[in-house]
C-alpha cells in the first residue's frame, strides 16, 4: 500500500508553503530596510482627515460586500456576493508551471452489491487542444513547456482533467478513464473521452462541443445499445457530470452558486440516454474543519441539488488556494483525499511519491 505523507514523515511541496494542519498559505514578504529613509513628521490635521476617510471606505466596503448580484454567462446561472472574488481558479498562475497537480483518494465504489476499496488518481492540468483535431496541440521545438506566454494562435488553452481508476472485484479488475477538456478562460465544456474495460468487453464514449451543437458517440459491447449517436444544441451549454469536479473548485474560489444542466454520468460500462436535467452547486458561507488521511483543512461545501431540491453530490472543498477537493460523496461512491503532488507525470525520470514505478493504476 502507498505511504502516505504522515507515514513517510515529511509533507507535499508546492511553489508556495501550506499549513497541513489547518491550510492555511503562509505568505513569505521581503522587507526593505527602510532605517536610513528620513520620514518627517506629519501634520495632526492630515492624520485626523486621513483617519476619517479610512473610517468612511471601510463602511462603504462593508455594505457592498453584503450586496448580491446575478450573473447569466454561457448557460450558467451565477450568484455572487460582491466583494468576494478573488483571483479566477481556471486562470491562476499555479497551472503555469509546466506540472500537473496529481491528487490520490481513497475510494469506496459499491459494484456487484459490495463496497470496493481502492485508490481514484485526478490528473489536472493545462494543455492547448487543437480545435480542429481536438486532441492536444503540441508546442513548437523552440517554446519551453515551463513558457507560461506560449499560445499558439489556433489552439484552444484548457484544463484537462483525467480520471484514473482500476477497481478490485472477485474474478477481475474494473477499469475506468474519463479525460475531460475545459476552456481554461470559461470553464466551457470542449471534450470529453471514457473508457471502461473489464473481462466481458470495453465500452467508450466521446463527446465534442462544436458551435453547431454537442456530438455525442458511443460504442457499447452490450446488446441492445451497441453504437450508438446523439446531437444536441449549443444552447444552453450542457455539462458533463465529471466536469462538476473542477467546477466545484471554482465556485469556492469565486464564492459562487451556480445553475446549469448535467449530463447523465459518463464513467460506466454502459450507454444511457444523453437526457439533460437541470442542477444547482450552492457553496455554503461558512468553513468547517474537515480531516482527511492528507491532514485537517478548513473546507467549504458544494451540494448539488436537483429537481425539488434533492441532494445528489456533496464536494468538500479547501477553503484557500489550491482549492484542492478534500472529500466527495454521491450514491455508491465516497472519496477522501490522501495524497497530493505537482510533477510531470510523463517524465520517466520523475518518479511518484506515492506509487512506487509499475503499481499505479
Amino acid at each position: 500500500m502507498p505511504q502516505s505523507p504522515s507515514d513517510r514523515g515529511d509533507k507535499e511541496t508546492f511553489k508556495y508553503n501550506t499549513n497541513i494542519d489547518n491550510g492555511q498559505i503562509i505568505g513569505e514578504k521581503n522587507l526593505k530596510n527602510c532605517s536610513n529613509n528620513r520620514v518627517e513628521p506629519e501634520d495632526q490635521g492630515l492624520k485626523m482627515a486621513r483617519f476619517i476617510s479610512i473610517c468612511f471606505l471601510m463602511s462603504l466596503v462593508s455594505v457592498v460586500a453584503g450586496c448580491e448580484e446575478r450573473e447569466s454567462v454561457a448557460g450558467v446561472t451565477s450568484n455572487r456576493r460582491t466583494g468576494s472574488y478573488p483571483e479566477s481558479f481556471s486562470m491562476s498562475s499555479i497551472w503555469d508551471d509546466g506540472l500537473s497537480e496529481m491528487s490520490y483518494y481513497d475510494a469506496v465504489d459499491t459494484i456487484y452489491g459490495k463496497p470496493r476499496h481502492y485508490v481514484r488518481v485526478m490528473l489536472l492540468n493545462r494543455e492547448w487542444l487543437n480545435p480542429e483535431q481536438r486532441v492536444k496541440a503540441e508546442r513548437p521545438q523552440n517554446v519551453s513547456t515551463t513558457q507560461s506566454t506560449f499560445q499558439r494562435a489556433s489552439s484552444i488553452p484548457v484544463l484537462k482533467l483525467n480520471i484514473v481508476e482500476e477497481i478490485p472485484t472477485e474474478n477481475y479488475n474494473y477499469r475506468y478513464m474519463v479525460t475531460v477538456f475545459l476552456h481554461r478562460t470559461s470553464l466551457l465544456p470542449e471534450k470529453l473521452s471514457a473508457s471502461s474495460q473489464e473481462w466481458c468487453g470495453t465500452t467508450f464514449k466521446q463527446l465534442q462541443w462544436r458551435p453547431e451543437g454537442l456530438k455525442i458517440r458511443g460504442f457499447s459491447y452490450f446488446e441492445g445499445e451497441a453504437d450508438r449517436e446523439w446531437s444536441l444544441p449549443a444552447k444552453p451549454v450542457i455539462y458533463p457530470q465529471e466536469s462538476l469536479f473542477v467546477l466545484a473548485r471554482a465556485a469556492v474560489a469565486s464564492d459562487r452558486s451556480l445553475d446549469l444542466q448535467l449530463l447523465p454520468v459518463m464513467r460506466s460500462h454502459h450507454l444511457a440516454e444523453p437526457i439533460p436535467r437541470r442542477v444547482r452547486l450552492d457553496v455554503s458561507r461558512d468553513a468547517q474543519s474537515v480531516r482527511v488521511p492528507l491532514g485537517r483543512f478548513g473546507a467549504r461545501t458544494v451540494t448539488v441539488t436537483g429537481h425539488g431540491g434533492k441532494e445528489t453530490a456533496r464536494f468538500l472543498v479547501e477553503g484557500v488556494p489550491p482549492y484542492r477537493l478534500l472529500r466527495h460523496s454521491a450514491p455508491g461512491l465516497e472519496l477522501s483525499l490522501r495524497y497530493v503532488e505537482r510533477r510531470a507525470y510523463w517524465d520517466r525520470s520523475k518518479p511518484s511519491g506515492f506509487y512506487r514505478q509499475g503499481a499505479a493504476p
